[in-house]
């Protein structure tokens, strides 16, 4: 092992010993639902709780305002991030990944004419749920997915009426 691999494995395990002092010795990959908290962001979450009071954002106390001010400030933070447009754009937050693709369906599943839906093969459970809502779906492998994407457009002529099509790709992590 070279001398930069040696200065970065002590960084990393500094770090690792700092922020994770819960996995000890242990080795944790189960990253798929949530990550594990480090220290720092509890240590602030933890002074943030109790040095402020949070109220029912949807009330007009004190307490509900600062609620739906921190609210508005993420949605606006999340806006710039993405480089859009409050004015053309919203954000909605969700519980997680399931209801986020339910609530997505749901607005779907009123379209007049319904849609069309294509999800990758190592799609999340709740993307493959979905496509009981459709009026016709297709499971895609990686090939299927880069080449249908080029070539559906967002709506296309079905019988003389508009449907819309959903294409679900798989996520990546970096």
């Amino acid at each position: 092992m070279n001398e930069h691999n040696m200065e970065y494995n002590k960084v990393v395990e500094g770090f690792r010993k700092n922020e994770y002092p819960m996995l000890k010795d242990a080795v944790y990959l189960d990253h798929a639902g949530t990550t594990l908290y480090s220290k720092s962001l509890m240590e602030r979450y933890m002074m943030d709780m109790m040095s402020n009071l949070y109220g029912n954002p949807h009330s007009a106390s004190t307490s509900s305002q600062l609620s739906t001010s921190r609210v508005e400030n993420a949605r606006l933070s999340v806006l710039r991030f993405f480089n859009a447009d409050p004015a053309d754009f919203d954000v909605v937050f969700v519980a997680n990944a399931t209801a986020g693709i339910k609530l997505v369906m749901d607005a779907f599943r009123g379209q007049p004419n319904g849609f069309l839906y294509g999800y990758h093969q190592d799609s999340h459970t709740s993307l493959v749920g979905a496509r009981e809502d459709a009026v016709s779906n297709r499971c895609l492998d990686d090939v299927a997915v880069e080449h249908q994407s080029v070539r559906i457009p967002s709506t296309i002529e079905l019988r003389w009426s508009k449907v819309t099509i959903i294409m679900a790709r798989k996520g990546t992590r970096s």
